[in-house]
């Protein structure tokens, strides 16, 4: 067991974990010898960051479907997980519009931080 596993307890969830950096901190905690569940919407870019990882890193995964956004998902998800010794998560979850910043207009992208910082994690 590796110091950072010893740390944080033997699996971690990353939330948001479908491609850019959510995949990338999936990967990080696997290759630090955590075992690693992953959740997205998109939950077969999940199924296959999780059977990735399993095979590169040799460590057990678990792929989970959710809308963050959602309640029942997110009591879905609790539920799943209670199971597991968790004991790192990173929230990487979150909307936003695509495309260069300046092609949006102020009220866009405090809406997003609005629903990202104050109404998501409330829910």
């Amino acid at each position: 067991m590796t110091s950072f596993a010893k740390r944080y307890g033997s699996w971690a969830v990353v939330a948001g974990a479908s491609e850019g950096l959510g995949e990338a901190f999936a990967r990080d905690c696997a290759r630090r010898g955590l075992n690693v569940a992953v959740i997205a919407r998109r939950v077969e870019l999940a199924r296959r960051l999780a059977d990735d990882i399993a095979s590169t890193a040799g460590v057990q995964t678990r792929a989970m479907r959710a809308d963050l956004a959602s309640r029942d998902d997110l009591d879905h998800i609790v539920a799943d997980l209670a199971d597991l010794d968790v004991g790192l998560l990173i929230y990487n979850a979150a909307f936003s519009v695509v495309g260069p910043f300046w092609n949006f207009d102020v009220d866009t992208h405090l809406k997003e931080i609005l629903n990202d910082v104050v109404k998501r994690p409330q829910q």
